[in-house]
């Protein structure tokens, strides 16, 4: 979900004695987060991708391959 949904979205799912703005208690219930901002702010050039190991480069082959086989019996079947 991008963004805090509105209001007319989510009166149905409202609990009884909860009728206050879903906005404003988002941003009570976050004040006291110091980490929530710094999430935003990754970039991909912080976030490490790991290295495929060589079981998971066999596997993709090995797919690969069963592909081919795959539409070459589709050929043959039409």
């Amino acid at each position: 979900m991008r963004g805090a949904p509105s209001e007319e979205i989510i009166v149905p799912f409202i609990a009884r004695g909860f009728i206050g703005d879903y906005h404003k208690w988002l941003k009570s219930r976050t004040q006291g987060i110091t980490w929530l901002p710094n999430l935003k702010g990754l970039s991909e050039k912080e976030v490490e991708i790991p290295e495929e190991s060589e079981e998971v480069q066999t596997l993709r082959a090995k797919l690969e391959r069963t592909r081919v086989v795959k539409e070459k019996l589709k050929v043959r079947l039409n």
